[in-house]
């Protein structure tokens, strides 16, 4: 004992520090499988290999390891166990008496204690090993199994140690220890590589070990040192071979108690079962003697279930060795299955089918049972025999044709459990089959004939969708029956048979399913064809055709019956004139005997040619044309001769008719022949004129032209004339001038030279240089003109520039002037308005506004606002500047609102506040803006009115200047309160005011002779004065016209006539015709004329914009030429029309308005909408012009295309004007009202004023 003692303290523990615990590695699936391996070898009582170490102090090896285990830096593959608790890779020993660590070399200390395997008159301890899994994650097993303590000779316990692949982990678990010495107080523990490296867990220590424990070591990363875990993850694996596998359930579902059995293990001589419910809990456990089977009487409680495990033990409950896996389940069921017998039928004369359900809450069903016999008793039954349990329905063949049958089942569930014999279920009648109607057949006659075939004898009753119908049919000798059965409506049906004798009623037939539906005839207008234009009489023929036979075919022209035909051929004659010209609808309706119908519907047009006229006496025949090509100003010259048809001689002194056609317009000029049969006109371009012209010479009666020549009016037209250019020096300015050829042209080019100049001298500096350009035929292109000027140009200038092209040699094709402004490129910044003027009351607020624009060369940068007074120091809180004060650009041309606010309370004392807005770029000032605010507590302000008209700034008879209207009146409103209401008269210079009004908003209207009506709203401020500028339009223009009614009845004639004043200071524009007749058209008829644009004023017409009506669903319309943008005094554009009447007979509502022909045609209401009806497309120009005064005066006039037809139409004589900026008809009413009540607010003309747009005036196409 001292020698043992010496070697005990001679090492004590080390004391290390903590280690990292030990994390489990994610689980692959292929370890997993493994493990579930190595469960079922523990399940079945796996036995690893036996060292048949028996005894003390002995040694085996070196025994394999299984795979390469690296330990401490050092692989092996081969191992020594003793035992005394020892695992090591060299230089084995056999040593028993322990020691703290350093102490062996390479080894693993899984329990160093004096230990052995055997103990007389004791079960001996075994050590085993045993290497599981597969590459690369195999395992080595070592395990001491019920080993003993020497001497003492008390049990010790059961341990193992698990090497692993890869990781090179090391693993200690003790399942069993069986008193204190047990638990490590005279042991080490721990692991051990060259000294002095190793790790301890315990010496001579005691608890340092404790039942169910393992402990992991695992390696760095150089396997030079090992950190420990010992609350690893505890899951001992057996390979003692004394666990047994698991019981075994006499059943899986039971209506007796429970038992189980399982395999005897011959080392072990004592058992112990222990039994769980459903959920895991424990419900039973007994300790028995060496049996392999065990009944629980306490279990028989149904809808129970259970689980039972086994563990032995070596020495009579002494120790125990693991339990066994848990046992498969076996359920409690004492419960009767339920089954029934649903349906018992033949299916045919052999065969019966018997349909069941059957269920069982718990165990299920087992088995089901069938019996079969002719009578009730089954003392002989003719089928006794199990039947598939799931197929819930089974067929028995070869059973008796006749007589009765009797069926009965029964079930047995898996628990043994019977549900005894249902009550007998019989059959005593065959099913009839049904053989016509066939299912899904289609039936097309009222009369439905049913057959099909039963048992002979019997009668067969039909259903009808489940209603029984008529009496049941007889089946005769030979099985057969029928029936007729009447169906009362068309639809969907089924129908269905049950056969009937003396002994009961058979199952019902297989069902039939039909649809009866009568035929729907046929029909179709095969003449005339669907959009046919119809020239002559034609025969209307149908092709009708139905099974049932056709009872009538009824014809309709424009829904009116024309005929009735009831044999064949289906056809009448429709007689067709000239009054039947238009659109028509023709239908038929076929009806067949059963009273259905069908339509079919065509529109035909007709078109009755009158007959054609006789032949001339002599016709026309062109012999030059010249030019051929004039490019507009070049006068065409044709000649030609008339000629006699019937020898060819020439017609001397005759009239004949030229015609000219361009895109479909004829021009049609009469000329005559001299006393030779020769004639000779010169054809001189319009503006308007463009385009290829083909060229015919006929007799004055012909109706057909025969082009015998043609010539080109190679027009280009450019968007441009003159152009306004501010231009920085020295920068390349591009002017874009947009040209149309008519006909195309090459090579356009535009040229500045000094013969085009007025002084015949280019100005110095400046330079042009542009590109040619080709331009297709009907086609647009952009010019461009690249426009320079050095610091040698003067400050302003005019440029005169010509257009050439290749094609047309030194004729000027157009000719631009470009008045030039030159500077350095800086800003220009400006106010407008130029000042600010507000007012208000005290504890209210206002807002004003002003725009700073830059009319520079160049992009005003960093610009700022600020609002100061007078001496420059910042304004007070309660006025400033809302807006942003900080802009960062104003390009050129640009215009910034700003916007300030005011907001006085009382402590501001009345009186007029003057500001200043300074405007800054970049840092230095460019500019200020006064600013007026009156405060005030009285709340009255002062409107002031300058008017102006077309002769404002224009001289009078005396040579003095025209400053504004004299006389006009204008008609204040306030907004608020209707009853307050002013007029006020303009003086000699145009000039109105009235001072003392209420702040607020107002309506104005002013007035004045010979003058269109302005209107709109001004705001009142309190204490300052508001001026209004008012622009009256000068009406120029005024027109009467009569109605008369046409040789066509009711269908009316309008005549329009216009007088106007030239000698205006403005453009007089006039649409000539003013009103055009459609009256009296056929469909397809023509009718061709020009329009007339003609500016008689004094003043060239601006931004000339032509608005032509649009094709509708009556008429189509042609236009040829173009309206240029500008037109110059007394010049005239000539517009040729085309209109071709497509549907003129269309029905359409007459219209009421102001606006409209329509309205003014009306003597009185009419309860009848066709008693005056009317059809207008307007055609209206809109155009402005610059005043002296410089107001801009906009203008318009219109015309009408029109057809007026009705017996009520008025004839009476009527008067309008047309004004510079006004459309026909009139507008306003009077100021104020009368009567009592409250007064109506004033209205507003239709002018530019905030609650109306700028009216464009006239109307669109379409029926009115």
């Amino acid at each position: 004992m001292n020698i043992y003692q010496y070697w005990k303290n001679r090492f004590p523990s080390l004391n290390r520090k903590k280690q990292q615990k030990h994390k489990n590695k994610q689980k692959k699936p292929y370890i997993m499988i493994f493990c579930a391996l190595c469960t079922i070898a523990y399940a079945s009582s796996y036995a690893g290999t036996d060292t048949r170490l028996d005894g003390d102090d002995i040694v085996s090896g070196a025994l394999p390891i299984g795979f390469d285990f690296n330990y401490y830096g050092k692989n092996y593959n081969k191992f020594y166990v003793s035992t005394n608790g020892l695992l090591q890779f060299e230089n084995p020993t056999t040593s028993y008496s322990n020691y703290c660590l350093p102490a062996l070399n390479n080894t693993l200390y899984v329990f160093w204690d004096d230990l052995r395997t055997n103990v007389a008159g004791k079960t001996t301890g075994t050590i085993k090993y045993e290497t599981q899994g597969e590459a690369p994650e195999r395992k080595l097993i070592v395990q001491w199994t019920n080993q003993y303590f020497y001497g003492s000779n008390l049990p010790m316990g059961t341990f193992q140690a698990i090497l692993y692949e890869g990781s090179n982990q090391i693993k200690y678990q003790y399942r069993s220890l069986n008193d204190e010495r047990s638990k490590g107080k005279e042991a080490t523990i721990g692991i051990q590589g060259m000294r002095p490296s190793n790790v301890q867990i315990g010496c001579n220590k005691a608890d340092t070990i404790k039942p169910e424990q393992a402990i992991l070591f695992t390696p760095n990363g150089d396997l030079t040192d090992y950190s420990k875990d010992e609350n690893a993850e505890y899951e001992f694996i057996d390979i003692s071979g004394l666990t047994p596998p698991a019981p075994k359930p006499a059943a899986r579902y039971s209506n007796q108690p429970p038992a189980w059995s399982w395999q005897k293990i011959d080392t072990l001589n004592t058992w112990e079962i222990e039994i769980q419910d459903a959920s895991g809990n424990s419900v039973h456990k007994e300790v028995l003697n060496n049996i392999n089977q065990f009944i629980f009487n306490d279990g028989l409680q149904n809808g129970k279930s259970y689980r039972a495990r086994v563990r032995g033990s070596i020495n009579n409950g002494g120790t125990w060795e693991p339990w066994s896996v848990r046992s498969g389940t076996t359920t409690i069921d004492t419960t009767k299955p339920d089954i029934e017998l649903n349906k018992f039928n033949r299916v045919n004369e052999n065969a019966v089918r018997i349909s069941y359900t059957s269920s069982d809450n718990l165990s299920g069903i087992a088995s089901v049972h069938l019996q079969i016999a002719n009578n009730p008793d089954f003392n002989q039954p003719l089928v006794d025999k199990d039947i598939n349990v799931q197929a819930n329905s089974v067929q028995i063949d070869n059973m008796p044709s006749t007589g009765a049958l009797y069926a009965r089942l029964s079930a047995i569930d898996k628990a043994g459990n019977s549900s005894g014999y249902t009550q007998a279920a019989a059959i005593v009648l065959t099913p009839p089959v049904l053989i016509s109607p066939v299912t899904q057949t289609k039936v097309k006659t009222a009369q439905l004939k049913v057959q099909g075939t039963a048992e002979s004898g019997s009668k067969v009753q039909l259903y009808l969708n489940n209603q029984a119908i008529g009496q049941p049919a007889v089946v005769d000798a030979q099985g057969y029956f029928n029936q007729d059965v009447q169906l009362n409506k068309e639809g969907s049906y089924r129908l269905h048979a049950v056969g009937q004798n003396d002994y009961g009623h058979s199952e019902p037939s297989a069902a039939v399913s039909f649809d009866f539906a009568l035929p729907t005839p046929t029909g179709i207008i095969t003449t005339p064809c669907d959009n046919q234009t119809l020239a002559a009489p034609v025969d209307i023929q149908v092709d009708a055709a139905d099974e049932l036979g056709i009872e009538k075919v009824e014809l309709l022209v424009d829904d009116k019956r024309f005929a009735t035909l009831t044999e064949r051929p289906y056809q009448a004659h429709w007689p067709l004139t000239m009054q039947d010209n238009g659109s028509h609808k023709l239908t038929a309706k076929v009806t067949n005997t059963s009273g259905k119908t069908v339509t079919s519907t065509r529109t035909v047009k007709v078109k009755i040619e009158p007959p054609a006229p006789p032949p001339t006496p002599y016709t026309g025949k062109i012999t030059a044309i010249s030019p051929a090509v004039s490019y507009g100003p070049q006068p065409v010259t044709i000649t030609g001769q008339a000629l006699y048809r019937a020898d060819n001689t020439a017609a001397a002194s005759v009239p004949l008719k030229l015609v000219l056609n361009v895109k479909g317009f004829e021009r049609k000029i009469a000329v005559a022949t001299d006393e030779n049969g020769y004639f000779s006109y010169t054809f001189t371009p319009q503006e308007s004129d463009l385009g290829t012209y083909q060229v015919g010479i006929i007799h004055p009666d012909e109706k057909i032209v025969t082009h015998q020549g043609s010539f080109a009016i190679n027009r280009i037209a450019f968007n441009l004339q003159g152009y306004q250019l501010k231009a920085p020096r020295t920068i390349t300015t591009p002017i874009q001038i947009n040209a149309t050829a008519s006909t195309g042209t090459k090579k356009l080019r535009w040229v500045l030279a000094p013969e085009n100049q007025p002084d015949g001298v280019l100005p110095q500096g400046i330079n042009i240089q542009t590109e040619a350009v080709d331009i297709a035929p009907g086609q647009s292109r952009t010019t461009t003109i690249k426009f320079t000027a050095d610091n040698n140009a003067a400050e302003k200038g005019s440029l005169y520039l010509v257009a050439f092209a290749e094609d047309s040699g030194d004729l000027i094709r157009g000719k631009l002037q470009i008045n030039y402004q030159l500077g350095q490129p800086m800003p220009d910044l400006y106010a407008s308005p130029s000042y600010i003027q507000t007012g208000l009351q005290q504890n209210t607020s206002t807002t004003a506004n002003v725009s700073v624009g830059n009319k520079g060369l160049a992009k005003a940068e960093n610009v700022q606002i600020e609002l100061v007074d007078k001496q420059g120091n910042p304004a007070p809180s309660w006025v400033f500047i809302a807006s942003d004060k900080n802009i960062d650009a104003i390009a050129v041309d640009e215009k910034v609102p700003v916007q300030i606010m005011a907001q006085p309370d009382n402590s501001i004392a009345d009186g007029i506040y003057n500001f200043i807005i300074r405007v800054s770029t970049g840092g230095k000032l460019s500019g200020t803006i006064p600013v007026s605010i009156s405060v005030t507590q009285s709340g009255q302000g002062i409107a002031q009115f300058d008017v102006a008209d077309i002769y404002t700034a224009t001289l009078d008879a005396q040579g003095q200047p025209i400053k504004g209207v004299k006389g006009a009146t204008i008609k204040l409103q306030n907004d608020g309160v209707l009853t307050e209401q002013y007029t006020l008269n303009t003086d000699k210079d145009g000039i109105a005011s009235l001072s003392k009004l209420p702040a607020g908003i107002y309506r104005y209207r002013v007035s004045a002779p010979n003058h269109i009506d302005a209107s709109g709203r001004i705001v009142i401020q309190p204490d300052s004065t508001t001026n209004q500028h008012i622009f009256l339009e000068y009406q120029t223009v005024n027109v009467e016209f009569n109605v008369t009614e046409t040789t066509i009845k009711d269908v009316y004639d309008i005549n329009v006539n216009a007088s106007f004043n030239t000698q205006v200071p403005a453009p007089v524009i006039l649409l000539e015709p003013l009103s055009i007749n459609l009256g009296g058209m056929q469909v397809g008829e023509e009718k061709t004329g020009q329009i007339t644009v003609s500016n008689y004023g004094l003043v060239q017409a601006d931004n000339v914009s032509l608005n032509l009506p649009k094709t509708d669903s009556r008429f189509k319309y042609e236009f040829f030429g173009e309206v240029p943008s500008v037109l110059k005094p007394k010049e005239k554009v000539v517009i040729s029309y085309k209109v071709t009447a497509l549907d003129p007979k269309q029905k359409a509502s007459a219209q009421t308005g102001t606006n409209t022909f329509a309205s003014l045609l009306r003597a009185a209401p009419a309860d009848d909408e066709e008693d005056c009806t009317s059809y207008e497309a307007s055609y209206q120009e809109t155009h402005q012009s610059e005043c002296p005064s410089g107001d801009i005066s906009k203008g318009s006039s219109s015309g009408r295309f029109y057809q007026y037809s009705g017996k009520k139409c008025s004839t009476k004589n009527t008067s309008w004007g047309w004004a510079g900026g006004g459309s026909l008809g009139g507008g306003g009413g009077s100021f104020g009202s009368s009567g009592a009540g409250s007064p109506a607010a004033m209205p507003i003309t239709p002018g530019c004023t905030p609650d109306a747009p700028c009216g464009a005036g006239g109307a669109g196409s379409g029926s009115r």
